[in-house]
């Protein structure tokens, strides 16, 4: 009996260890996509190109907000459960004012 409990300790901690380095793969890979995607946005970008961009996340999502200026876009992945996001400003005409990273 010993053993069997050893056995199933070992199982529980190699699937232990999977789920650990899994969620640790894409969480990682979710806050490159957003930090390398929202480099590309610098003021003079239009609006048709940056949902291109946003388009081709994997892990990400994004969201339109109309405010007051323009657009805001906000680009961030539930993999993290947003904490990592871009926030892109855009004008009354689409085109980008700025990008920041949180």
């Amino acid at each position: 009996m010993p053993g069997n409990k050893l056995t199933a300790a070992l199982i529980f901690v190699f699937f232990s260890a999977v789920v650990i380095v899994s969620t640790a793969f894409f969480w990682n890979e979710a806050r490159n996509e957003i930090k390398y995607l929202c480099k590309n946005f610098v003021p003079g970008i239009s609006m048709n190109n940056v949902a291109e961009q946003l388009q081709t996340a994997q892990h990400a999502t994004y969201s339109l907000t109309q405010t007051s200026k323009g657009t805001s876009i906000v680009f961030s992945s539930p993999i993290h459960f947003h904490f990592y996001k871009c926030v892109i400003e855009l004008d009354a005409n689409n085109v980008v004012n700025s990008a920041r990273l949180y």
